[in-house]
């Protein structure tokens, strides 16, 4: 019989599209109890609290409450970097990602969580997709041989007004499409393959003509010559989320992460797989996005098991992103 799991009183501030996400995946788990909400909209945390049947509360008695055992942070980055430290004096945090809008924030968040012995998780969820959990575990298995190059791929066209999003402000998003979604494709990046070594990079801001980049081409090297090159972009015509990895035994696509990013599938061609008829591997894990619920799935059992995310891991995807926007400079 599985282990009973300790219950996390939890609370949501930021009612919003991520806000709702999280609220929806820990319906999911019975190890977290939804007990507050807290939003600067009356009207989305009242909808929220009606959907969610949670109290309306202020972020002053969140930080209060002692039954409160775990906080999630959805909300623009601006305030989330100004809250986290106070929160992590008191109790552990889920933080979206970035965990900072810089390196400086970032490691400054990371310090409160030492300092007051308290654990903050980052909001990455990207490898809880299922394609890309089995595209870890293949490479890690040697499936693909020596890595000689990738391609990664993300973007969406956003919508009308998106100009005016939060997302658009360089002070309350820390930068454009390199930080958000961008920083997403890095942790991928240094998850799947490593982390890299040089860079090269172009951006514009001709789709939204914003003080923020929304597209960016950024080329990463690795010291044995191989390479990564993404893409990021906000002026596409259909949400796009595209991995290739080439190895020097076969290649391995990855596309979509669900709903209207399409299905999320996996496959793998082995190299000169028609002279002997290897087989390919491909499978279609189908619309249903269920990362957020794996994802606090995997949290859950780390903090009934008293375990500390490894924080390198976020600072070393912000420690790349803070570098490319020191040279936009």
């Amino acid at each position: 019989m599985p282990k009973k799991l300790k219950t996390l009183n939890t609370a949501i501030v930021g009612t919003g599209l991520i806000g709702g996400k999280r609220a929806d995946a820990m319906l999911e788990i019975p190890q977290y109890k939804l007990i507050s909400a807290c939003d600067v909209d009356a009207d989305s945390l009242k909808k929220f609290c009606e959907i969610y049947h949670c109290a309306g509360s202020s972020m002053e008695d969140i930080i209060g409450d002692e039954k409160i055992d775990l906080v999630i942070l959805a909300i623009n980055h601006e305030e989330a970097a100004r809250l986290a430290p106070q929160i992590l004096k008191y109790k552990d945090l889920i933080l979206e990602k970035p965990v900072g809008r810089n390196l400086k924030e970032t490691k400054a968040i990371i310090s409160a969580a030492n300092k007051y012995k308290h654990r903050i998780f980052a909001g990455f969820n990207y490898p809880f997709y299922p394609h890309i959990a089995k595209a870890k575990m293949m490479i890690k298995k040697g499936t693909l041989g020596k890595i000689i190059s990738s391609t990664f791929t993300i973007g969406h066209g956003a919508q009308p007004n998106y100009e005016k999003s939060w997302k658009m402000d360089k002070n309350l998003c820390g930068g454009g499409v390199i930080i958000d979604p961008g920083i997403h494709m890095i942790d991928l990046l240094e998850q799947l393959i490593g982390t890299p070594g040089k860079y090269t990079f172009v951006k514009n801001s001709l789709g939204w003509n914003t003080e923020v980049e929304d597209e960016a081409v950024i080329i990463f090297n690795y010291p044995d010559s191989s390479f990564s090159i993404h893409h990021y972009s906000l002026n596409l015509s259909k949400n796009t989320l595209f991995v290739e990895i080439v190895g020097t035994k076969g290649t391995l696509r990855l596309n979509g992460r669900g709903g209207n990013y399409g299905d999320m599938t996996i496959n793998f061609t082995p190299k000169w797989h028609w002279l002997d008829n290897k087989e390919i591997y491909e499978e279609n894990f189908g619309k249903v996005d269920n990362s957020f619920i794996e994802e606090l799935r995997y949290i859950g059992k780390m903090i009934d098991s008293s375990k500390t995310p490894d924080y390198s891991l976020y600072l070393s995807s912000m420690k790349i992103v803070d570098k490319i926007y020191k040279n936009l400079l």
